[in-house]
């Protein structure tokens, strides 16, 4: 079988990225053959490997270039991806999509359904529902409701950048429903949380398969931390509102703890005003990440938004730190609360003090950590296991032929 993994970027920009990079190393890891087909670069190091072959376009990050137009429809994206399918067995060929929106458009997965492949479409986020992606109104700081490019949704002004902004997100997702018959003509999705799910199944096709498969945590089992002995709560995440890094830094200063911010974003400077004695580690690379969080006592997250995936609260587990996360979002499914860690309300600053001071117990928090480290480790989420699911995704697609 030949594995085509499209993603708008060869390097790690966000979670969707970091999967779609670590599921192409494992594959390869595992013999399969992939090409990895992109439109930026740099090259992320994970990728070079005998069995793996890049195509990037060299194309520029629409975050980097004034001109967003080419995003609405890549007329490249469809050109070389549809030369680079025309080399290659469409009855033995598995196109998987990660992310698409910023820069490839939907022009990319329309190519692929042209030219009469299978193609998958991982979930990572809202976007084939939502303008934004997200189904968070900036503005007012809470959670959306209203039905994506529904009338109302067309006249909420919720975005950061303004309305103009908006009505253009407006208008990328419209090409891409139309034009780029995106989701209609998907053959199958992967979903990386129940609770995402249940929110986006409305906008897929009556006739839509849906699969479940765990993304790839490259951390191994060396039991858990000795997280009675370290005295830091530590974030991991962007740095934004919309996360809830005001709430942690706000609730940390008035718990008297011991903070760590992993991560990079647009509230940093007024965090390290609020917490001047906190540690803050920028954009690590994954590696580099798990190092920083192995420190911990406690993983807090704290997000407003309506998570998809929680992989910093499922990376914590790996290394047995319990975590406290907020209500209404996909980490609720990855936390007993009390047993393993907590479930605070959602914007609660109080109760977010409240299990920080409980956190100060060492036999509680020892437990907590043995707890989540045994039940992360029942059922993994190694990359060896991605495989094994993914590739039963691809054989029951390719089936269809």
């Amino acid at each position: 079988m030949k594995i085509v993994i499209v993603n708008d970027y060869a390097n790690i920009k966000g979670v969707s990225s970091a999967v779609a990079i670590e599921s192409a190393r494992a594959l390869a890891q595992a013999g399969e053959s992939v090409i990895f087909f992109c439109a930026v670069g740099p090259i992320d190091e994970k990728l070079i490997h005998k069995n793996i072959t890049v195509i990037s376009m060299d194309q520029k990050d629409i975050r980097e270039d004034s001109c967003e137009n080419s995003s609405l429809w890549n007329r490249k994206a469809y050109v070389s991806l549809g030369r680079l399918l025309g080399s290659v067995d469409k009855n033995n060929t598995i196109v998987h999509f990660h992310s698409f929106v910023n820069i490839l458009s939907s022009a990319a997965l329309r190519v692929v359904m042209d030219r009469g492949f299978k193609c998958v479409l991982t979930l990572h986020d809202y976007l084939i529902a939502c303008p934004s992606g997200s189904f968070y109104d900036c503005r007012n700081e809470s959670c959306c409701e209203l039905e994506g490019l529904s009338a109302a949704c067309i006249r909420s002004n919720c975005e950061n950048r303004g309305y103009m902004h908006k009505l253009w997100k407006c208008s990328r997702q419209a090409i891409q429903m139309k034009k780029g018959r995106v989701p209609a003509g998907v053959d199958a999705f992967i979903s990386i949380s129940e609770y995402s799910e249940r929110i986006i199944r409305p906008y897929l096709p009556d006739s839509a398969r849906t699969y479940r498969v765990k993304s790839p945590i490259g951390i191994q089992n060396e039991g858990p931390e000795r997280v009675a002995e370290s005295k830091i709560f530590t974030f991991v995440d962007r740095l934004g509102a919309e996360n809830g890094a005001d709430i942690f830094a706000q609730a940390a200063s008035l718990a008297g703890v011991e903070a760590t911010f992993i991560g990079d974003g647009p509230m940093r400077k007024q965090l390290e005003e609020m917490l001047p004695g906190a540690l803050f580690s920028g954009s690590l690379r994954p590696e580099n990440e798990i190092r920083l969080l192995r420190e911990s006592r406690v993983m807090v997250f704290p997000t407003l938004l309506n998570e998809t995936h929680a992989l910093a609260v499922l990376k914590a587990k790996a290394l047995g730190i319990p975590s406290i996360v907020s209500s209404g979002s996909s980490a609720e499914e990855l936390v007993e609360s009390g047993e393993d860690g907590f479930i605070v309300e959602r914007g609660s600053i109080d109760d977010l003090v409240q299990k920080l001071k409980v956190m100060g117990s060492d036999s509680l928090v020892r437990r907590m950590g043995r707890e989540t480290h045994r039940r992360y480790w029942e059922a993994p989420w190694t990359p060896e296991n991605h495989v094994i699911e993914l590739m039963r995704v691809y054989n029951d697609v390719l089936g269809g032929i």
